[in-house]
């Protein structure tokens, strides 16, 4: 997929910044790992082809340095696509543009670890030995359930990022669970472990803190060249359809939110003495 095919007007490097107005979804597109981001524009414009309303743009470090996001009102979502240490390289100019995004209410989707570098997930992380078993020995596919019914297990591709740190399990049933953010709750699970590990948790938070849909595993991953030696074309088709139910469910959130905070700005203003 190309770039152009992800919106009317795709930026470039330029003292004039040229994100599309129009635009309400923002693809960090210097993770420096080109697989990542190629998964993220094919999941995007997957569901815009199906979507109108879903107007996803990719955008670089260099081309943020052009804009200020608060003149595009539009944006309700940035992505950062899964990174390993290479999220290390975000610059100050690009961690203020995120952050002034989270501050208004936008949705941040990406790994834990990249939320954690940004300083918008406030929860120990950690990297499983169990997990990190899998991905050391060859192994890029786990199991997950959603929490959420209907669900069903299904397999998506781990590569060794971190997660919180579950529970042990006692007589089959797990323990308590691991401790989230304030507005967190876990929204797909590993399965078949001895523990209660998350793979994705989403944060709807009191007011003032980010809103997040955090990940461990990559929803977005494709089979390659046709085969299924990475993941079968029926996991990654269900794991599509689960990300994009997750995202659309926050996305619904925010916007009711917003709106009784607006709802509440206009009633308190009316009540003040003239």
């Amino acid at each position: 997929v190309q770039r152009a095919a992800l919106a009317q007007s795709m930026p470039s490097a330029s003292k004039r910044c040229e994100i599309n107005p129009q635009a309400n979804v923002l693809i960090y597109d210097d993770t420096r790992n080109d697989s990542f981001t190629a998964w993220e524009r094919q999941f995007w414009a997957w569901w815009s082809s199906e979507d109108a309303s879903v107007r996803p743009q990719l955008v670089t470090a260099l081309e943020l340095r052009a804009c200020r996001l608060d003149d595009y009102g539009a944006l309700h979502t940035w992505v950062h696509p899964a990174t390993g240490s290479a999220s290390q390289s975000l610059d100050d100019a690009t961690r203020r543009s995120v952050l002034g995004l989270a501050a208004r209410g936008a949705l941040f989707v990406g790994s834990f670890d990249s939320a954690a570098l940004l300083g918008l997930f406030d929860a120990p992380l950690e990297r499983p030995s169990d997990l990190a078993g899998l991905a050391a020995n060859g192994s890029s596919t786990v199991r997950l359930t959603p929490t959420r019914v209907p669900s069903e297990e299904r397999r998506a591709v781990y590569l060794g990022g971190a997660t919180l740190d579950g529970e042990e399990q006692a007589g089959g049933q797990a323990t308590a669970p691991p401790p989230l953010p304030p507005g967190g709750s876990v929204a797909a699970i590993f399965s078949g472990l001895s523990r209660a590990l998350p793979a994705v948790v989403r944060v709807r938070p009191p007011e003032g803190a980010a809103h997040l849909l955090c990940s461990s595993v990559l929803l977005t991953a494709r089979p390659r060249d046709g085969s299924d030696s990475l993941l079968g074309l029926v996991d990654a088709s269900k794991n599509y359809e689960l990300r994009r139910a997750l995202i659309a469910a926050e996305l619904t959130h925010g916007a009711a939110e917003r709106q009784k905070a607006a709802v509440l700005t206009f009633v308190t203003g009316s009540l003040r003495p003239v």
